[in-house]
């Protein structure tokens, strides 16, 4: 938040200024080089503050506060599910540290970018894919699949490469779960089999054991 208030309204890279320019200046059309739903997003926050409040400077920071809601939550997120998974405190302490101190966030966080929304969703992805793939029962829960859903949404709409990026993820889960599920599928028709043929043994040698006490009691 510091980062952000130094820097009001908020620093512009060199693509969001054409993206802006789509929203705000008439007869602008949209360009596939940038993702449409982040173009409208920041363009429409600008034209909404410059409509509304008469300054597309305030329009800029709105998006930058909702760009930074989404990239909080994100981080916010990665602490969360380890302090779940009982990861010691002074890890957990050191993470919001970086999270905080580096300048790789507070750059993120003062300047208007359409990779900080892409980061946020991909990281919601990601913890989403890993819960998944902990405990694939998980896929029968509405309301994770429904977040599940959305995320993987907002990481398509808000940067090109999103899509591949969910593919690919998709793919390498698959085949993950399918190796891991059949894996454990083959050990137990092995152990099944072992206990088919460890009875079978059994019962011949109760069999033989028999029989020979049958012959015992008839020589006598």
């Amino acid at each position: 938040m510091i980062a952000l208030l130094l820097s009001f309204p908020g620093n512009l890279c060199w693509d969001v200024i054409g993206q802006i320019e789509q929203v705000t200046v008439e007869g602008n059309g949209f360009s596939e080089h940038h993702p449409l739903m982040h173009t409208l997003l920041v363009g429409g926050l600008v034209k909404l503050g410059e409509t509304v409040f008469g300054s597309p400077e305030t329009g800029l920071f709105l998006y930058m506060l909702v760009q930074n809601v989404m990239l909080i939550s994100a981080l916010s997120a990665t602490i969360a599910v380890l302090a779940k998974r009982k990861v010691k405190f002074g890890i957990l302490l050191t993470l919001l540290i970086v999270y905080c101190i580096s300048p790789i966030y507070s750059n993120l966080a003062s300047t208007a970018i359409k990779d900080v929304p892409f980061t946020a969703f991909v990281i919601g992805y990601l913890i989403c894919l890993a819960l998944l793939l902990e405990k694939p029962e998980r896929i029968a829960k509405p309301k994770f699949m429904v977040v599940f859903v959305l995320i993987q949404i907002g990481t398509v709409w808000m940067r090109n490469n999103g899509l591949p990026l969910i593919v690919i993820c998709g793919v390498a889960a698959v085949i993950y779960l399918w190796k891991k599920y059949l894996t454990q599928a083959l050990a137990k028709i092995r152990l099944n089999r072992a206990r088919q043929s460890l009875r079978q043994s059994i019962k011949v040698m109760f069999h033989k054991v028999l029989s020979l006490i049958c012959q015992e009691e008839s020589l006598h």
